[in-house]
């Protein structure tokens, strides 16, 4: 049994780049950084390994998403 617990991350803004890229800003719960520093093993907070992390969820929950539904739709 996990000792982690589920925490919110909701989408606070998203600026558009000139590049066509975009940035996305998160507003997440009181605790989440000091659990993913735990969870990973890491003595601080890492922006760039988080951001790799969260990237490689993101990319398999789509796969995922998109092999368990017809419309493609979340």
């Amino acid at each position: 049994m996990s000792t982690f617990r589920n925490y919110q991350i909701k989408v606070a803004e998203i600026i558009d780049n000139p590049d066509g890229s975009a940035k996305v800003v998160f507003d997440i719960e009181d605790g989440f950084e000091e659990e993913i520093i735990k969870m990973h093993g890491w003595e601080k907070w890492e922006q760039e390994k988080f951001e790799q992390l969260f990237i490689s969820a993101l990319k398999d929950y789509i796969k995922f998403k998109e092999g368990n539904t017809n419309d493609g739709n979340f």
